[in-house]
This record gives structure tokens, sequence and C-alpha cells, in this order.
């Protein structure tokens, strides 16, 4: 006899008496960049990429932070590779601000009106 459980099975016997809590946590987010995220055009990993910096930064009260692409990567589950490739391109198109260079700071650019993202 097999005493096997499947996973979503398993990880919703453990979420049934744990609800999540803002007491737990939360990342507070500008609503014109929650907006204008639901409207971008932009990958998976960029995507992947802007929820790990959003939670890395406003998920600890902070405006900016010095964020490891090893760090992105493990949040996101994403390769560290890709990891540094999206916030390349993200950089690119003005989504997100780097200060210092690749090992400096990084934040969401607030400022919307500078993104400069392409449908295609």
């Amino acid at each position: 006899m097999s005493s096997v459980v499947s996973i979503d099975t398993a990880r919703q016997e453990r979420m049934a008496d744990k609800k999540p809590t803002l007491e737990q946590g939360y990342c507070k987010i500008v609503n014109v960049v929650t907006e204008a995220l639901c409207m971008a055009p932009l990958t998976s990993r960029q995507f992947r990429v802007v929820w790990a910096i959003i939670r890395k930064t406003y998920g600890f009260n902070k405006a900016k932070d010095r964020i490891a692409a090893s760090q992105i990567a493990e949040l996101s589950g994403l390769k560290r590779q890709h990891c540094s490739s999206a916030l390349a391109s993200l950089e690119r198109m003005g989504v997100i601000i780097r200060e210092g260079g690749s090992f400096g700071m990084v934040k969401i650019n607030t400022n919307v009106e500078e993104w400069e993202i392409n449908s295609n």
C-alpha cells in the first residue's frame, strides 16, 4: 500500500490552516506603477524579475536595494543568466534604474512616462 500524496493536495492541506495575513508582510506599491505593469507587454521572465525586485525593495519598505542576480534567480525560479539578461533589458526600457552599474542599487522607475516598452 502506498502513502503517496500529490504535491497539490499536500500544499492545499498546509495552506488550509495558514491563511496569509497582512501582519505577515506585504508590498505597498503606488497605483500608477501597478497599472503600468498591468498594461506592459513584458515577457514572463521580465515580469518575474520586476516582481522579485518589488518584493526585495517595497516588501522591506525600501525604495531601492542592492540585489544580486542570484537573489532574484532564487526568488523567481529563473536561472541567474536569464535574470541578468532580463535586468539589462528592463534597464534599457527604463522600467528599472540601476545606480552604480550591475553591482549597484536597483529600483523600480516610478516615473512610468519614462518607460520605453515596445509591444514587439
